[in-house]
């Protein structure tokens, strides 16, 4: 039978991968998708130990719930970052990102190959098709 330990050596591992996904690798998406097995571990461990512990009540699962509720927003919130990052910088390597220098980010945003000549004021004024 499948006791309290098994579940939480499986979290470990999983939690391990994870942070090894954050920590090790420079791509942006193997990063956010190293998130997302934390979040996946941190649910294992939720539900064991509200099965194993509290049987009769629910709020393992219900944490668990609210963790995949957060995680699909970080999900969708962190690819649109992402999209945005790869269409001014044309990378999604984590070491070649420098967002603290925001005219540089404005300067390469502008200049983008979408971006027609620009008014007086700033603005775009024409896109190419």
């Amino acid at each position: 039978m499948i006791q309290l330990e098994h579940f939480i050596i499986l979290s470990a591992v999983l939690f391990s991968i994870g942070l090894f996904g954050v920590l090790a690798k420079r791509n942006i998406v193997t990063m956010l998708m190293g998130v997302e097995i934390i979040f996946n571990a941190v649910n294992i461990a939720f539900v064991a130990f509200s099965r194993y512990v509290v049987p009769t009540l629910l709020t393992g699962q219900i944490f668990a719930i609210f963790v995949i509720t957060v995680a699909a927003a970080e999900v969708a919130l962190g690819l649109a970052i992402i999209i945005a990052i790869y269409r001014t910088r044309e990378t999604v390597d984590a070491t070649q990102i420098d967002l603290m220098n925001s005219r540089a980010v404005v300067d390469q945003f502008v200049q983008h190959r979408q971006f027609g000549p620009l008014r007086e004021q700033g603005a775009a004024t024409s896109r190419k098709p």
